[in-house]
């Protein structure tokens, strides 16, 4: 199934709809995806938070990161080898590229072996990205995410629209 109809997919019954961000998917933890940037075929994959929403992320290879555009989440991601994904640190940021580039954790992450940059570009806003990175924040525990979020903040705020 393509992601786009994935996207589209109506709520089960006495489900809440899911918020424009958030991705339906089953608990396979990588979808192909028909995504494309600068010629690359780009997997996605589906991160739950907290709320029990799913996320949907392009994923980056670290030598393809220069890839990476616009406002966003991100997650620096390990890929451990059953295939399954470690975050090591979970943000987001007004223009991607300013933020990667010489991210104040991005050597800490290659020598925990970061393989991957998870991207997520559905929220729409700052405050829908916030929202964003504490559903998953408070889900993971992102060993380089060195202060705890308060979970106050954004707790009721991630838009169910």
């Amino acid at each position: 199934m393509p992601v786009s109809a994935l996207m589209t997919a109506p709520p089960s019954p006495g489900e809440a709809p899911m918020p424009s961000w958030a991705l339906a998917v089953a608990d396979a933890p990588l979808l192909e995806g028909d995504r494309t940037r600068f010629g690359l075929r780009l997997p996605v994959h589906g991160w739950r938070g907290e709320s029990g929403a799913w996320l949907a992320h392009t994923v980056f290879p670290v030598a393809r990161v220069g890839a990476v555009y616009g406002p966003g989440n991100y997650i620096l991601a390990r890929r451990r080898g059953d295939g399954h994904f470690d975050p090591l640190y979970i943000g987001e940021a007004d223009d991607l590229p300013s933020r990667l580039d010489g991210h104040e954790r991005w050597e800490a992450a290659l020598a925990m072996g970061m393989s991957h940059v998870h991207v997520h570009h559905l929220a729409r806003g700052r405050s829908e990205r916030l929202a964003v990175e504490a559903d998953l924040r408070r889900r993971f525990h992102a060993p380089l995410n060195d202060i705890d979020i308060d979970v106050t903040v954004g707790a009721g705020a991630i838009p169910r629209l």
